[in-house]
């Protein structure tokens, strides 16, 4: 009875510690489809397809920003995380929900003629309504169109850092 007793606690500790070893694992992450690319349209305009050419001018490749936007970068990581951002979109290229945001300062600089990224940026925070990316879901909360201006400068010049 006891040799029995003692197989089974081998056992439950041999699979406890094969499992914290696969938990660990340094192993990469095999690679994930790339955000696909931005066509917004406005609030209420249904989106192009691949047959059909989309309301909104198409995009031309913006010149990189001359400075770095004016808002604090490590407050607006800080806002980015409290929040709850992360849980939609990712710092990458990954979609999670949302699309990925690296490299967002310079696809918002394409987005609607005649506006700035920045100001795309913070539209796309306060009323992500206005404009919809193809291929998501306006799904974004409204929740953060109370922010004030200079937590939005913040977010801003955070994720102009993401690249």
């Amino acid at each position: 009875m006891r040799s029995k007793r003692l197989t089974i606690i081998i056992s439950f500790l041999s699979m406890t510690v094969l499992l914290a070893a696969a938990c660990t694992s340094d192993a990469p992450e095999e690679p994930r489809d790339p955000t696909p690319e931005f066509n917004p349209t406005a609030a209420g305009e249904a989106a192009a397809t691949a047959t059909t050419a989309p309301d909104v001018p198409a995009a031309t490749t913006a010149p990189e920003p001359t400075q770095a936007p004016a808002g604090d970068a490590g407050n607006g990581e800080s806002l980015y995380t409290a929040n709850g951002c992360s849980g939609c979109h990712s710092t990458g290229t990954d979609k999670i929900i949302g699309p990925g945001l690296a490299g967002v300062l310079q696809r918002a600089a394409t987005r609607v003629e005649g506006m700035s990224a920045e100001a795309y940026i913070e539209q796309s925070i306060r009323d992500p309504g206005a404009f919809v990316v193809s291929d998501f879901s306006n799904v974004m909360p409204t929740t953060f169109d109370s922010l004030p201006d200079s937590d939005i400068q913040d977010l801003i010049a955070y994720l102009s850092t993401l690249n």
